[in-house]
């Protein structure tokens, strides 16, 4: 008898899994309204929250035709390196993305410049700055919207300004260093010709004292030195036969024409080779800064997207709708049954386990 006791005793212990699977499913009722009751909330949570997009734009460097107008000299060069990363530093900029703000306030609905900074650190996520493990670089913008906005065109608008502004940039770089070429190479020039002046003005030094000896001498017109010493009795002249003659023998009347003829030229023709050289420098530097310039009005009508492939070499262009980042709704559902059925099956078992309890 005490045996049959103690196996009744181990039995009411023992859990029957058949019994409660039966159980649980008796009380199914409590797992799907659960279910049902989580999935509504989530439902309701995708419908009063808004979603928001990403919208994104990537570039690889432009080829280095696009830049060949600058680089017509051996000691300048804008390579597509860069122009790169002239886009990318000026991109990552928040002055920079102020100020395009503040050119396209119809775009956005901000209250206060914390809000305009909170949006360029989290909605931007800018990478590609530098290169990767293969050498190369390919710049990455991804900007978060909400919806209702245009993302896709406020990156793409923002992305072409920032080029327009890193082109003119560059044209102001070439322009700086064409300028100071400029300037050295009219520094060469004057001072060439002060130097070809100098000897001008020196050799007017040495025809005046020709004509001052020349008038001493009486030598009015050019003369021979034997023609001279049959003049003067009691002179003697002394001169190196292998030499040529010194300038007084050319007369004072004739020397006085040549220091008047060099002092109403003394600024004219004041050219060499170096001179020559230096002017068609200038000339072509010139010619090709006029040249840029033209263009560079002309391209001032140019399309955003041209303006934009003339700093990097676009892979993709932002799009509207592109990819939905938050909510996740296929995530959001399946947790919402995930969280609910394990509610309902909690509750499921509470509710046998009074069941249980009340039948005692």
């Amino acid at each position: 008898m005490v045996i049959e006791s103690h196996s009744q005793e181990e039995k009411s212990y023992e859990i029957d899994l058949r019994e409660v699977a039966l159980s649980i499913l008796g009380a199914w009722y409590w797992v799907v309204g659960t279910v049902v009751l989580f999935v509504s909330l989530g439902l309701m949570y995708l419908w009063l929250v808004t979603p928001v997009y990403e919208a994104r734009f990537r570039a690889a460097p432009a080829p280095a035709s696009n830049f060949a107008i600058f680089n017509h000299f051996n000691d300048f060069e804008i390579s597509p390196e860069d122009a790169y990363r002239a886009l990318a530093n000026r991109l990552t900029s928040f002055q920079n993305f102020e100020s395009f703000i503040e050119e396209n306030k119809g775009e956005f609905s901000l209250d206060n410049e914390a809000s305009l900074i909170d949006l360029f650190q989290n909605r931007f996520t800018i990478d590609g700055l530098v290169e990767d493990r293969a050498g190369s670089m390919t710049l990455s913008i991804r900007y978060h919207y909400p919806e209702g906005e245009n993302g896709d065109e406020l990156l793409n608008s923002y992305v072409s300004e920032t080029s327009r502004t890193v082109w003119s940039a560059l044209h102001a770089r070439f322009n700086a260093y064409n300028q100071a070429q400029l300037v050295r190479l009219n520094i060469n020039v004057d001072l060439e010709q002060e130097g070809l002046r100098t000897e001008r003005e020196e050799e007017i030094f040495e025809i005046e004292n020709a004509i001052t000896i020349a008038r001493d001498l009486n030598i009015a017109s050019p003369k021979m030195p034997y023609q001279l010493e049959s003049q003067t009795q009691n002179s003697q002249f002394f001169y190196a036969t292998d030499e040529s003659l010194p300038k007084y023998f050319m007369g004072y009347e004739a020397l006085e024409s040549e220091r008047d003829a060099l002092l109403s030229s003394i600024d004219k023709g004041l050219s060499n080779e170096d001179i020559r050289d230096n002017q068609q420098s200038i000339d072509a530097r010139q010619r090709i800064s006029n040249s840029i310039d033209n263009s560079e009005m002309s391209a001032s009508e140019l399309d955003d997207f041209i303006l934009t492939e003339r700093v990097v070499d676009v892979i993709e262009y932002a799009f509207p709708g592109e990819r939905t980042i938050s909510p996740n709704k296929p995530l959001i559902l399946a947790l919402s049954i995930i969280i609910g059925g394990v509610l309902g099956l909690v509750i499921a078992l509470i509710s046998i386990s009074f069941k249980n309890l009340r039948r005692r």
